[in-house]
Parts: structure tokens; C-alpha cells; sequence
């Protein structure tokens, strides 16, 4: 059965690697990842009262992992594997995001201008942006997907795609995007469908 974490303090990854495997996780605190550690999060649900973050150079590791609620801070890197979540979180990326296989789900949406990668096969799903640019990473006969799903988020500015490599790059979704200028949605392809 799944261990209990409550945390209302600070719990780190400071330099190291931090592993918190089939956990259930109320953080009230700060859950974090600092000075080129690594946050691993791997089968585990966290409800977030307070603060999941890292700094530059350091990374937050999400395996079939749903974090719930509060705030999401990314200055180094998130990255996903399996069918991951962000759920009605603030997600602040001024780093990179990278969903390295399966489906990462930003419900909550996404601010800060950072980068976000789908490698090839992987699905993004978004539930809101602000302007954002994203990478479609392509490969032989797999289909790279984003998704804009139509929430309370709003879209604003313009999304930008950039395709590479080959393979098939699908973008879906009902989400409305709100921009005061310029286009919504730039889709650039290099190779691919």
C-alpha cells in the first residue's frame, strides 16, 4: 500500500537525488530540488497546499505522478515520463518542461515563457497559456501531439509550434486562443507531417 508524507516544513533534493516512490503527499509546504539536485516523484499523488519547485540546474522528475492544487515553480527543468499531471496548480516555467514519453497534462496551465518539448511520441495536453513556444520533437512513424483543451484557463498571445524531424505532428483541441496581436497559433514544420 502507499506510504503517507505530510509535509507543513521543507523537504529537499539539495544537491542529490530525492526519490519519493508510491507515496500519498500533502504538502502544505515547500517540496523542492536545489543546487543541481533531482525531485523524483515517481508513482505518487501530491495534494499541494504549498510549493513544488526547483532551481536553475536542478530538476523535477515526474513519473505517473499527479501533483493537485497550490503553487508550481520551474526555473530548471520538469521532465515526464508515463501518464503524468499538473492539476489546477499556478505553474510558473521560466525553465523547461519536457514530456518524455506517455501524456503530461497541464490542467491548470502554464505562464513564464519557458520551454516546453514533447519528444517524439509524447502528448502535451494544456488547459491554458500564456504566450508560450513549443517543440514537437518527430521520429519515424510516431505521432507527436499537442492538445489545447477548451478550459477556464485562457489562451493569451500566441502559441507557437515549431515541428522537427519526421514522423506525423498533431495539434488538437477546442482551447480559444486570445491574442492582441498578431496570430493565435504559429505552426512551423521542418520535415514531417
Amino acid at each position: 500500500s502507499a506510504e503517507t508524507l505530510t509535509n507543513s516544513g521543507m523537504v529537499e533534493a539539495n544537491g542529490g537525488e530525492l526519490d519519493l516512490t508510491t507515496e500519498l503527499v500533502t504538502n502544505n509546504g515547500t517540496l523542492q530540488s536545489i543546487n543541481d539536485g533531482m525531485l523524483k516523484l515517481s508513482s505518487t499523488t501530491v495534494s499541494n497546499n504549498g510549493t513544488v519547485s526547483d532551481d536553475a540546474g536542478s530538476t523535477i522528475d515526474l513519473v505517473n505522478t499527479t501533483i493537485d492544487g497550490g503553487a508550481v515553480t520551474v526555473a530548471g527543468k520538469l521532465v515526464s515520463t508515463g501518464a503524468s499531471a499538473v492539476l489546477g496548480a499556478d505553474l510558473d516555467n521560466t525553465g523547461s518542461i519536457e514530456v518524455q514519453s506517455g501524456t503530461l497534462d497541464l490542467a491548470g496551465g502554464v505562464s513564464g515563457g519557458g520551454h516546453l518539448t514533447v519528444d517524439a511520441g509524447a502528448t502535451l495536453e494544456l488547459g491554458g497559456a500564456d504566450a508560450e513556444t513549443v517543440t514537437l520533437e518527430g521520429g519515424a512513424g510516431v505521432i507527436t501531439t499537442m492538445q489545447l483543451d477548451s478550459t477556464s484557463a485562457a489562451y493569451i498571445g500566441t502559441i507557437t509550434v515549431n515541428a522537427t524531424g519526421s514522423g506525423t505532428f498533431d495539434v488538437e483541441g477546442q482551447g480559444s486562443i486570445t491574442t492582441a496581436s498578431g496570430d493565435g497559433l504559429d505552426i512551423n514544420v521542418s520535415g514531417g507531417t
